[in-house]
């Protein structure tokens, strides 16, 4: 059973996307938190927050700098997380990372 304390917070454009996606970690017993681009992301959660974040590679207007900035940890950790997704898909960068997911079917 999911930890109540945690929270997945759910980050894409679309919301159909946030919609389904959240209907489906809601009935195995998640909190859900919903945002609609990084930016209203970073002004609701504050640093050190526990809980997991779902982040669509293709979000506009968000540089690691600034997100670094904003959740108050260095630069190069957020190049370290994206690096491991990316690895962990095949991508080279986030832009091979939008045509893998785009060639699978996420629009």
């Amino acid at each position: 059973m999911p930890n109540a304390h945690q929270t997945v917070h759910l980050i894409d454009d679309d919301l159909a996307t946030r919609i389904a996606i959240d209907a489906i970690l809601r009935s195995v017993g998640h909190d859900v938190a919903l945002y609609d681009s990084g930016l209203t992301f970073l002004e609701r959660v504050t640093p050190g927050q526990c809980g997991c974040v779902i982040l669509d590679v293709r979000l506009p207007s968000l540089s690691n700098k600034e997100i670094a900035r904003r959740l108050d940890i260095s630069e190069p950790t957020v190049k370290v997380h994206a690096q491991s997704v990316f690895r962990k898909i095949g991508a080279r960068n986030r832009t091979h990372a939008a045509i893998i997911a785009r060639e699978q079917g996420f629009s």
